[in-house]
């Protein structure tokens, strides 16, 4: 489980470095395209790409320590992994290629929203805590 949690960060990781290349890509483009385009046409991708790549960049953050609760970021960015993956699947489903692909993306997101999600919720790791320390929550 310890091997999964530092391949899943690993992931979460490499997938924040790719979406700000990505991310830098769009801002190139942004300099060359056609001036026909209308500005949201251009803005939306660059926006996906900042918002997709700050998603995994805090899931790796947050996944640096263990924590007893679910994390809720790293749920997040497994979730964002698993559609992707099924995406990624559906359009390159004529092609081995693309298909292991997305199917590589459906396992590492369903194995890491498995992983993540286990164990109590914040409100009810606090709650715990609370009780056990005899405060009021």
């Amino acid at each position: 489980m310890r091997l999964l949690r530092r391949r899943i960060r690993g992931f979460f990781a490499f997938q924040a470095i790719v979406l700000l290349l990505s991310l830098g890509a769009s801002l190139v483009s942004l300099l060359r395209a056609n001036p026909g385009w209308a500005l949201y046409d251009r803005l939306i991708p660059i926006f996906a790409y900042c918002g997709l790549s700050l998603t995994f960049f805090k899931a790796w953050t947050t996944t640096r320590k263990k924590s007893p609760c679910r994390n809720r970021w790293a749920m997040c960015a497994s979730s964002l992994s698993f559609g992707g993956g099924i995406y990624f699947f559906w359009v390159g489903h004529s092609s081995l290629g693309l298909a292991c692909r997305g199917l590589i993306t459906v396992l590492i997101g369903g194995i890491g929203f498995f992983i993540f999600c286990q164990g109590p919720t914040w409100r009810e790791g606090t709650a715990r805590l609370a009780a056990e320390s005899g405060e009021a929550v």
